[in-house]
């Protein structure tokens, strides 16, 4: 499978440049969980473009790097000036470096893993993370309105998730203080971005109607993509 993801930037709808509103979308989502210490290791795996390792940098962190199975985008984090290393297998990666990361951060990246591949990377990452560490995740919401474009817009996705079972599949893999939350979506501050946020509620509102309509009283986020923030030890763990 790692043949697919050779010239995966040029083959895909992510594109081969760094998105302005994809660094922007990151630092409201996530930038509350980064370490508090500037010298912290931080793992972006999958790093696309390097928005990531972008934001990262922007802040002040000094030891973030990336890794990933794809050469087209090792080679453009690299061009960037971004710590990025090609890997074979993410687990044995991972597995090589137990209890050094205070972040693993893995953007749209969990969907193109089978359910079982999953577990084993989830349970590396937990293992590689430092006691108080933090696991950041997005993915495509399975619970939003546009789920079914959102699972099979791109060939190499293999699975979906709803924030019910990315909870549920966290939690198989012994993570703590599991947080899973709608993504807040940037929009530029135009008058057709404006319009496009309201229908965007109305959509939404339209959804959650539905929802409840054939009995389901406690909806998930309806965001079209959700996140999750998951620690590998509670605060009483670490007490």
């Amino acid at each position: 499978m790692n043949t697919v993801y050779d010239n995966y930037l040029e083959n895909s709808a992510v594109g081969t440049q760094e998105s302005v509103w994809k660094f922007e979308e990151l630092k409201v989502n996530y930038s509350k969980y980064f370490p508090a210490d500037k010298n912290a290791d931080c793992l972006d795996i999958g790093v696309g473009n390097g928005e990531m390792l972008h934001l990262l940098k922007d802040s002040g962190y000094n030891n973030a790097e990336g890794v990933d199975i794809s050469q087209s985008t090792v080679k453009a984090c690299i061009a960037r000036g971004y710590k990025c290393t090609l890997v074979d297998n993410t687990v044995d990666f991972l597995k090589k470096h137990p209890n050094k990361f205070a972040m693993i951060s893995m953007f749209h990246v969990i969907e193109h893993i089978s359910k079982d591949d999953i577990i084993p990377l989830m349970t590396a990452c937990r293992e590689a993370l430092t006691d108080d560490g933090v696991l950041l995740l997005e993915t495509p919401n399975m619970a939003s309105y546009d789920a079914v474009y959102a699972r099979y817009a791109d060939f190499t996705h293999v699975t979906g998730y709803a924030a019910s079972s990315l909870k549920q599949m966290l939690m198989i893999c012994e993570f703590r203080e599991i947080t899973v939350f709608g993504t807040n979506i940037i929009f530029n501050k135009t008058l057709s971005n404006f319009i496009l946020r309201i229908l965007n509620k109305i959509n939404k509102c339209f959804l959650y109607c539905l929802r409840r309509t054939n009995g389901l009283h406690t909806p998930s986020p309806l965001e079209l993509f959700i996140s999750a923030a998951a620690y590998k030890k509670g605060k009483q763990d670490l007490c």
